[in-house]
């Protein structure tokens, strides 16, 4: 999702600033972000596969059951490069959109134009949310490893859940021409 949200983001600035390039080069830039994309999953994804990776299940009454992430204490550190480079890529889709935003504030300004809706207000919104769901997800695991609170374990899914239907509310909410 973030190696995603990232490349479609250098897209549209690609596609704002050098068309040409972009129309040029656009096969080439697919395979650059779809190689680059395998590559870098594979080396961040290797060493979770090895880390007994698991689910631990704990009781909350009336028969339901809720599941925390949880890995061995000896394989933690195989989860902070996939940490590190997910919150990297989510900041450089929050600065590579607010780039966006500033060369579509211009380009409204150049032409005069008088729209009612301002869909780069809603792009700069989901990105910073994106970005602010992504920290307070590691400080959640964080937290709930070293405070062993398993209650701070709940909100570990609403920050995931928040984080990949932002895209949606936000288009439903601030693209008034979508609607």
């Amino acid at each position: 999702m973030w190696q995603t949200t990232f490349f479609i983001s250098l897209n549209r600035l690609l596609s704002l600033t050098n068309q040409s390039l972009l129309r040029k080069y656009e096969f080439h830039f697919f395979l650059v972000a779809c190689v680059f994309s395998l590559i870098a999953s594979v080396v961040i994804a290797f060493p979770l596969f090895f880390s007994n990776y698991s689910y631990l299940q704990f009781p909350l009454g009336n028969g339901l059951d809720a599941y925390i992430p949880h890995i061995p204490e000896r394989n933690e550190w195989t989860s902070t490069p996939a940490s590190v480079y997910q919150l990297t890529l989510a900041a450089g889709t929050l600065l590579i959109n607010i780039v966006i935003c500033v060369l579509i504030m211009k380009m409204r300004n150049d032409y005069s134009a008088k729209m009612k809706s301002r869909p780069e207000q809603g792009l700069l919104l989901s990105s910073f949310i994106s970005v602010l769901m992504h920290v307070t997800n590691d400080l959640l695991l964080l937290a709930t490893r070293f405070f062993d609170m398993i209650t701070l374990a709940y909100f570990i899914t609403l920050t995931i859940a928040v984080a990949t239907t932002l895209s949606f509310w936000t288009l439903i909410t601030l693209a008034h021409t979508m609607r």
